[in-house]
């Protein structure tokens, strides 16, 4: 496989309202960063295989920025799941351990993905999870949860 080498400057633009510069959006590339989203996904795959140095060897960069894309991919992936698409989730409360406030935790039924944790287990814990599918103006269809009284609105 031959590596191929893109080397492209990115524009920044100035708004003549706001004074606020921002460097131009590129749709391949993930913001903020040297290499596409594509290698973003592809290097993690890449440690399931082989280690970090050779891993920079297999994409002819340095492997500092493997690592780097092993460091930060799962935070930015996984931190804030996009809400718009959401459509059948799960919530329920789960236990961590003695002495430990049991966290309450939203499923997407549809993919699996883990898209709200929230501290203890009262309908409480669901605020800001609600505030945030509001702004997203996701259209949840069905909520699935047990009948404890906890995430009930007027519940214990």
């Amino acid at each position: 496989m031959s590596t191929r080498i893109l080397y492209l400057s990115i524009p920044r633009v100035e708004c003549r309202e706001c004074e606020t510069i921002r460097q131009v959006e590129v749709g391949f590339a993930a913001a903020r960063h040297t290499d596409t989203r594509q290698v973003e996904r592809y290097a993690p795959e890449l440690s399931r295989q082989m280690t970090i140095l050779d891993g920079g060897r297999h994409l002819n960069v340095g492997w500092e920025l493997i690592q780097d894309i092993q460091t930060c991919f799962p935070k930015r992936r996984f931190v804030r799941p996009r809400l718009g698409q959401l459509r059948r989730i799960a919530l329920d409360e789960i236990a961590i351990g003695q002495g430990q406030t049991d966290p309450t935790v939203g499923l997407d039924l549809n993919s699996g993905a883990v898209v709200f944790v929230g501290e203890g287990n009262g309908a409480d814990a669901l605020v800001r999870f609600r505030l945030r599918l509001k702004r997203t103006q996701a259209c949840v269809e069905a909520a699935a949860m047990d009948m404890s009284l906890g995430l009930h609105p007027g519940g214990a």
